[in-house]
């Protein structure tokens, strides 16, 4: 049976390798062990580069978590929007101000419109696609509707 086994070996000069060695038994006619044969390699670059990326992964998720408290204690949100596949993000925030859930919101621009209040979905497609072609920042106020029935601006 093949063996795929990683390990940590100290050099007598001290230095830490992390090696992973892939080989396969020999046996004869009667099954006895009469040999091995493999390779080994040396993974000591990809076990850094994994523990790095753990790390950032860490940090960037507590650096996520930090951000959403901060939105949650300012009442502030965040979007953002792929304008060729109309998919949207929304910080739980932005979700919240909308009176949406999360969990259940499906962030597309047409989920967005679906909570423009009907008389103003004009305007905000409007300024939208002035905004695409021209690259020109704009403000605008419309009302949303909550789905507990609230509209507001």
């Amino acid at each position: 049976m093949p063996f795929d086994v990683t390990y940590r070996v100290i050099r007598p000069d001290g230095e830490v390798r992390h090696l992973r060695e892939l080989g396969e038994p020999i046996r004869d006619d009667s099954g006895r062990l009469i040999r091995s044969v493999g390779t080994i390699q040396d993974i000591t670059e990809q076990k850094r580069i994994e523990e790095t990326l753990r790390d950032s992964e860490a940090s960037l998720r507590q650096s996520e978590q930090s951000l959403a408290n901060a939105q949650r204690i300012a009442h502030m949100g965040n979007w953002d929007r792929n304008i060729v596949t109309k998919v949207m993000h929304w910080s739980d925030e932005t979700c919240r101000i909308f009176g949406l859930d999360p969990e259940e919101f499906g962030a597309t621009y047409d989920a967005f419109l679906d909570a423009v209040h009907p008389d103003d979905r004009a305007l905000v497609v409007d300024k939208t696609n002035n905004l695409i072609a021209s690259r020109e920042p704009y403000s605008i106020e419309y009302r949303l509707l909550r789905p507990d029935g609230a509209s507001g601006k």
